[in-house]
């Protein structure tokens, strides 16, 4: 919340200096107009306002500095918003993470209801990991996976409307899916942060 706060402030204060230089140089020119009618030719009032006028040239570079600075500066920020969800898009779709979904599916394929899958994920995850099987840390990539994603999210390294679009139905769907299990799990750990980023991220999405 803090840090929305000072980035809104931020953009408000890049703003408000724009305003106010563009009043500068508006007053500024009327003013030079207004006083060089005086003068027999504007070269003249060049020459005795040489300060003035170069001041006036240094705000208008100034002004124009502001605006290409900003314009890079979100250009680069897109394009690594877009490079960040590129490869996060391949890391989902690497055979790694394909065969945690397989296995998700085998194990839930056969069951109608909603509820039964998320009961029959459970049990799988309980009892793979108290026998020490390979399937347990297999399945786990899939919600690990998705923990990471909303820390990216959380910390503004990525936009929550870009991770909607690439991973919402995804995000909610497992969530959903793995639900049992995760309450479960902190229930014996006697707290909520298990997969408290995916959680929230995932009720964030499931209201817009």
């Amino acid at each position: 919340m803090q840090k929305g706060v000072q980035r809104t402030v931020g953009i408000v204060s890049v703003f408000i200096l724009l305003f106010l230089s563009i009043g500068v140089l508006v007053y500024s020119g009327l003013w030079i107009w207004m006083d060089a009618r005086t003068y027999e030719t504007f070269s003249k009032w060049l020459v005795i306002h040489q300060t003035f006028a170069a001041g006036i040239v240094g705000a208008l570079t100034m002004l124009l500095g502001i605006s290409i600075a900003w314009w890079q500066l979100s250009s680069v920020r897109r394009t690594r918003y877009a490079e960040l969800l590129l490869h996060l898009s391949q890391v989902w779709d690497s055979n790694h993470y394909v065969e945690s979904r397989n296995l998700i599916d085998n194990i839930t394929r056969e069951v109608s209801r909603g509820d039964e899958a998320k009961v029959k994920l459970c049990e799988k995850l309980e009892k793979s990991d108290k026998e020490g099987e390979r399937d347990y840390f297999v399945l786990i990539r899939t919600p690990n996976f998705f923990e990471a994603l909303a820390f990216l999210v959380r910390r503004k390294y990525i936009p929550l409307s870009d991770t909607r679009d690439y991973f919402g139905q995804a995000i909610v769907y497992y969530h959903d899916l793995f639900s049992t299990h995760i309450s479960q799990e902190r229930r014996k750990s006697g707290h909520e942060k298990t997969y408290e980023l995916w959680s929230g991220l995932a009720d964030k999405l499931r209201r817009r």
